[in-house]
Formats: structure tokens, sequence, C-alpha cells
């Protein structure tokens, strides 16, 4: 399940409501010593304060707990997941996020976007030849014997069926090796610097380099153009027994 809702109110001139400044090294993957500019509606101007942020390798261990909180709160109001758990309900998004990490970074690699040791988002991509969707035995271990508990009944049954639908949709995009970005959130509180696009510009290089496709899915309408922005294009927006609309996006490989 992928989405990166998107907030903020942006200042002239800034890409992704808020953030300019120049990439450099900061002892992980990547990051941005920048000047974030943030707009203060009551006064209507723009304050700039100098900010660092980190790009690093996921760890679970280090990192499980504050990613699933970042994730869980970028989440809370994701379409597919207020399906799954019958409502608002941001201790259930939270699980969720906690499970999907956990199996994306199984068979994946993950990103977290960190400002000092506060984790504010990331990103986790499953490489081409693996399957998104887990086994039932595997998804058990990892935890998902909990769903009855935190979805009950009726929102395991949703689940399953979720997951029928993206093995659908997998079968039918992954036919060709791609990368598929599984997740992507950053914490309502930090969006609009631009960290979504600090976690999706690395690999999407690396795809680029490796002249794979790179395919997600996403429920949220307002999500089409900002991936849209990156190259992304709708291969297909589907329906199943009552799931909200997904919507199936491809990136082709650009020239290096």
């Amino acid at each position: 399940m992928t989405s990166s809702g998107r907030a903020g109110l942006a200042c002239d001139g800034a890409e992704d409501a808020s953030l300019t400044g120049e990439r450099r090294s900061v002892g992980g993957v990547g990051g941005l010593e920048a000047i974030e500019t943030m707009m203060d509606p009551e006064r209507g101007v723009c304050e700039r304060r100098d900010v660092a942020v980190e790009i690093l390798p996921y760890v679970t261990s280090a990192h499980e707990a504050d990613a699933a909180r970042a994730l869980g709160a970028a989440f809370t109001d994701d379409p597919a997941i207020r399906y799954l758990l019958g409502g608002r309900d941001p201790e259930g998004a939270r699980w969720c996020m906690r499970q999907g990490i956990r199996l994306a970074s199984l068979h994946g690699i993950g990103f977290v976007a960190r400002e000092g040791e506060r984790i504010l988002g990331g990103s986790f991509w499953v490489p081409p030849g693996t399957s998104p969707v887990g086994g039932t035995v595997e998804q058990l271990r990892l935890g998902g014997w909990e769903a009855p508990r935190v979805m009950g009944l009726r929102g395991t049954a949703r689940e399953l069926w979720r997951e029928e639908d993206l093995a659908r949709r997998f079968a039918k995009e992954l036919k060709a090796p791609a990368w598929y970005l599984d997740l992507l959130g950053v914490d309502p509180s930090a969006q609009g610097r631009g960290l979504g696009r600090l976690l999706l510009v690395d690999m999407l290089a690396r795809a680029d380099r490796e002249r794979m496709d790179v395919v997600l899915v996403t429920h949220k309408r307002d999500n089409l153009d900002y991936y849209r922005r990156y190259g992304f294009e709708v291969t297909s927006d589907e329906t199943l027994r009552g799931i909200p609309t997904g919507w199936t996006m491809r990136r082709a490989p650009r020239p290096g």
C-alpha cells in the first residue's frame, strides 16, 4: 500500500511547499542541509530557519517503532486503511504500517528521513522479481496473528480481499521485472518540507541506472499529480469487493 498525503502551505519559489537548498552527503545514504521556508498563515509571510535532514537505510532494531508511528500518522486518513479499520483509527493505522514495514523490509530495502533523533517518514521498496504480497505463514510470523484483535473479523476479511486485489494487479504489472514502491509516507507534522522527494529520488535514480521500471499502487486521488512529477503514469484504476479505488502507476526509466 502506498501513500504520501500532502499537506501544508506553499511559499513562492519553493518546490514541494517549502524546501530549497543544496543536497549533500550527511552520514548515511544522503540528506539535505537547507533553508526550510514555512508560511505563517496569520501574518502571510515566510519564515526561514536552518534544518538538517538525513536519509538513512532502515534498520529494524533502531527504526521500527518510530517509522511505524510516522507512517501510521501519514496513513491514518488513507481510504484503504480506513476501509480495513472501519473508520479513522490512528492506533490501528500504526499497527498496519508496522506490519507493512516488516513485510517490505524482509524482502526489500527501506529508508527513513531523520531530523535529530526523530524519524519523520520512510520509503520501502521491493526489488524486481519479488512478490510484494507475503504468504500466510510469513505474515503470521511477522505479527499478522494480531489482525483480528486490531481490525476485527470484518477488517481481517477485508485485508484478505485487498491482498487478493493486489496479487491480481501484480500478476499483470510485475510480469516484467520492476521495483515496487510499497510504502511512502511522511508524518503530517513534517509534510510540505520536501521529505517525500528525498525519500524517492535516490531509488528512482537507481532504477534509471538499472533500466528498471518502478510500480506503485495508491488509493488517494490527491497523490496522482504528486507522483506524475516524478514520471509515473496511471496504468489502471480498479476496485474489488468494495475496496476503495486503487490506482496502479508505472514509471519507465529515464535516459542516463
